[in-house]
């Protein structure tokens, strides 16, 4: 950073540099700071705010290649957004500017309605590419704990809206999608129910499950494997299995549906062993839940496997 105690919250790499945020608080207010260089020796820096910083590294987003209008005489360029104590900052890695006019009464602390002091770590900061828009979460007011008020700024027509989501969120990230129309896909926290929520995959994602599961791979260089044996234990439920499909070079061979209900009252831990017989080059072993509403904490996993001397 520049020298102050101010934790470094956040950092980004922004073109061929290195900028980075320490902690907005105190007197002095926090940091932002870009570093250039290849090697100690020639590493410099340039302060690029000296009173300005960020809450946490949820609260920064780079956004590459910004259409900021239709218009034609406007440029496309890169910038970098980030929540502060005063407002909602954005910086070309020169200037930085507050763009949150339109709501800074969310960022005046005379206000009631002004974001929660101590809950610093639980706003969020993201780029939806899907809208071209930025999205925050802000807790607000004298008694929320997590996110309750989420305004979001449309990069196009450069004016501020609220999101009224049906699940509030925690948080959300764009992933690679591995098959459909849309090539990004927003993963999002949902904070009432604690589950993970497909933002931008249609008008109401609160009752469409996601398919959440691990693939386990098993081979020994070319050799024929023998899986003989499984043991398997996850946290303990009051309903709902888990499902357990076994592939020898990605065809089927074979399922168990396993319950996590506890066999006994209290039992925390839901254990399951039993015998294979499944023997190939390479062996798969996908495990998911089978529910909506169910969720799926594995402790441990093992398996038995020997070189089939048979082959």
């Amino acid at each position: 950073g520049d020298g102050r105690t101010n934790k470094v919250v956040a950092m980004r790499k922004f073109h061929n540099e290195l900028m980075v945020f320490q902690e907005d608080t105190g007197a002095e207010g926090g940091t932002v700071t870009s570093f250039a260089g290849y090697s100690p020796t020639t590493f410099g820096k340039l302060v690029i705010s000296s009173s300005l910083g960020t809450f946490s590294n949820k609260t920064v987003d780079v956004v590459s290649g910004v259409k900021t209008s239709t218009e034609t005489e406007e440029n496309i360029k890169d910038l970098v957004f980030f929540l502060t104590r005063h407002g909602v900052a954005v910086t070309d890695g020169l200037v930085v500017s507050l763009i949150s006019d339109d709501i800074q009464n969310y960022f005046d602390p005379t206000k009631t309605e002004s974001i929660r002091r101590g809950y610093e770590s639980k706003h969020w900061l993201k780029y939806d590419s899907a809208f071209n828009v930025i999205r925050i979460g802000l807790v607000t007011g004298s008694s929320a704990t997590l996110p309750n008020i989420f305004p979001v700024f449309d990069l196009t027509t450069k004016t501020w809206s609220f999101d009224t989501p049906a699940q509030e969120l925690s948080f959300i990230i764009e992933i690679e999608a591995g098959s459909g129309n849309i090539p990004v896909l927003q993963i999002a926290g949902g904070i009432d129910d604690g589950q993970v929520y497909l933002s931008n995959s249609g008008k109401n994602d609160v009752s469409t499950a996601i398919d959440s599961f691990f693939i386990m791979e098993l081979n020994a260089r070319g050799k024929y494997l023998l899986l003989g044996e499984m043991l398997i234990q996850m946290e303990s439920q009051v309903h709902g299995d888990i499902a357990i499909e076994f592939f020898k070079n990605s065809i089927q061979a074979g399922h168990k549906f396993l319950s996590m209900i506890p066999e006994l009252p209290l039992q925390s831990v839901r254990r399951h062993r039993f015998t294979l017989n499944i023997e190939d080059q390479n062996i798969s072993i996908k495990v998911r839940n089978t529910g909506i509403d169910e969720d799926m904490k594995l402790l441990s996993l093992g398996v038995k496997t020997l070189i089939y001397e048979g082959r």
